[in-house]
């Protein structure tokens, strides 16, 4: 075969991979700081977010869909869940950038303030704060 260097060598998926966990951990640790609760291993590319309420998933889906966020939000409910909780999947892909996780970010922290979706225990940053230190989160232990 002739592929190009970066191909032949792997460089280039090694560098997808690097990319991707990136913005596993930002959008995770992102969503952390700003107050949600969210399940799963930091460098999954499968995000959940609780929202806990089943009624408050459509108002959430339809909120990001008016934002035309660039990732994939998926709710799940019971059955597929226990009633309490219902959630939100995010589908990230190495495609993504860091900037389309500030998109992300930024309409959750807005919509989790309308349908009163920050539960979380811990340090808060804001949203300015969560986009500006993106590389100090991805690192935290």
């Amino acid at each position: 075969l002739n592929l190009p260097p970066a191909l032949r060598d792997g460089s280039e998926g090694l560098h997808r991979l690097h990319r991707l966990a990136f913005i596993s951990r930002y959008l995770k640790r992102g969503l952390t700081k700003l107050g949600f609760i969210t399940f799963g291993h930091a460098d999954s590319p499968i995000v959940p977010l609780l929202l806990f309420c089943p009624g408050k998933m459509p108002v959430f889906s339809r909120m990001m869909l008016e934002r035309r966020t660039p990732i994939a939000v998926v709710v799940v409910a019971y059955p597929a869940t226990a009633l309490v909780t219902s959630r939100v999947r995010f589908c990230l892909s190495a495609a993504h950038t860091k900037e389309d996780i500030d998109v992300v970010l930024r309409a959750c922290d807005e919509i989790g303030d309308v349908l009163d979706l920050k539960v979380g225990e811990g340090e808060r940053w804001g949203i300015e704060e969560v986009c500006a230190r993106a590389v100090e989160l991805v690192e935290m232990d």
